[in-house]
């Protein structure tokens, strides 16, 4: 094949899967470098793709994303029609405990309000004992299950003989080379200014998820679906999806040093704000993230969950302050990166953007037709 169908994605997260995937199914000769990938055990906190729930809500991103999400969430969607043990529909609830503040994504979900008597769904909206009342808004997600989507996509990036090399990224080898490849797309993530200049700055948002085996899937009796939420108070936040195969509580969010080791600058975060934490597996774990989102299920699925066999996972999400790149450099780099907390929820909007951005004049329908095609079974 000519260097003019070639492209080379640097990064094997799902951003870089993504693309690479989608630049397939255009007719692309695609090779994935990275040193590490979707489908890898990592504990490296840098590594984002590792951690996700994932709900398809565009959580902890900066700058304007509808667009991205409009054209993301419709490849899930379709996605969910043919793949529903990978991606399934859901419910969700945002809450805080007194006024609460719309965002501009609630709009573009159709998020409805919470009732004056705290009911949406007919169900009572979850309330933190001794709290007064909860505010807030509940709207339908796409739901990705992670484990499982990240094993769909190594099988499709095998079926497909999209070449993956593992190997460290110089920026000082780069430039012998991109001049093999038509098109060169960086998808590294954090690490995505290390290549190119950057007027922005990229904060490490150290995210700790405690992950609870489970027997099934828990579902709301009167909703007979699983619901997840975001539940605000007292300034900080618990929040809960539940999987398959286990139950994930989490509710950090805090700016670390991702030069430095997260784990002591969170014992250091949490001693100086007094916020109480046990430990999983090494990792500091807020006491809230836990019995909050407990006395959360009992309302929700009236279980309850035991923590003796919880374990903890660490992880940083990239979050680039103006929001996603997505550009081309002078020396021809596309940019694809800085998706903070919503790098699944924008993953596909991300890899459609790149294919504009490198010419390709397409209707969004008929990339989409050849997308799914790409995924149909053999």
């Amino acid at each position: 094949m000519s260097i003019e169908k070639k492209a080379l994605i640097l990064g094997g997260g799902v951003i870089g899967v993504s693309t690479a995937i989608l630049l397939h199914s255009l007719g692309y000769d695609v090779e994935i470098i990275s040193e590490q990938f979707l489908w890898d055990h990592s504990t490296d906190p840098t590594f984002a793709s590792v951690y996700p729930a994932a709900s398809v809500i565009p959580h902890s991103v900066g700058g304007n994303t509808k667009k991205l999400y409009e054209m993301s969430y419709a490849v899930f969607d379709q996605l969910a029609k043919s793949y529903p043990h990978i991606v399934r529909r859901q419910k969700h609830l945002e809450l805080t405990e007194g006024a609460f503040n719309r965002k501009d994504y609630h709009e573009w979900v159709g998020a409805e309000p919470i009732s004056k008597d705290h009911s949406l769904w007919g169900l009572k909206a979850p309330i933190r004992g001794g709290a007064a009342y909860v505010e807030g808004v509940g709207f339908d997600i796409c739901f990705v299950e992670m484990p499982a989507y990240k094993e769909w996509l190594r099988e499709t990036i095998q079926e497909l003989h999209i070449k993956l090399t593992r190997q460290k990224i110089d920026r000082y080898v780069l430039p012998y080379t991109i001049d093999k490849y038509s098109v060169v797309c960086n998808c590294l993530g954090m690490h995505g200014p290390a290549l190119v200049k950057d007027d922005d700055e990229i904060e490490g948002l150290a995210g700790v998820l405690v992950r609870i085996p489970v027997d099934g899937l828990f579902k709301n009796p009167i909703t007979q679906a699983p619901i997840s939420y975001n539940y605000l108070f007292k300034d900080v936040e618990a929040y809960s999806y539940p999987r398959s195969r286990d139950a994930l509580f989490g509710g950090t969010r805090i700016p670390v040093d991702q030069g430095q080791d997260p784990v002591g600058q969170l014992k250091a975060y949490f001693d100086q704000q007094s916020i109480e934490y046990t430990h999983l597996n090494r990792i500091p774990v807020p006491r809230y993230v836990i019995e909050v989102n407990q006395e959360m299920y009992r309302q929700l699925y009236d279980v309850d969950l035991k923590v003796d066999k919880a374990n903890a996972i660490l992880g940083l999400r990239p979050v680039r302050k103006k929001g996603v790149r997505l550009d081309v450099t002078e020396s021809g780099i596309v940019n694809n990166y800085g998706y903070g907390g919503a790098g699944v929820t924008l993953s596909w909007g991300g890899a459609l953007e790149v294919v504009r951005l490198i010419g390709v004049e397409l209707d969004f329908q008929v990339v989409l037709d050849e997308l799914m095609d790409t995924f149909k079974p053999a």
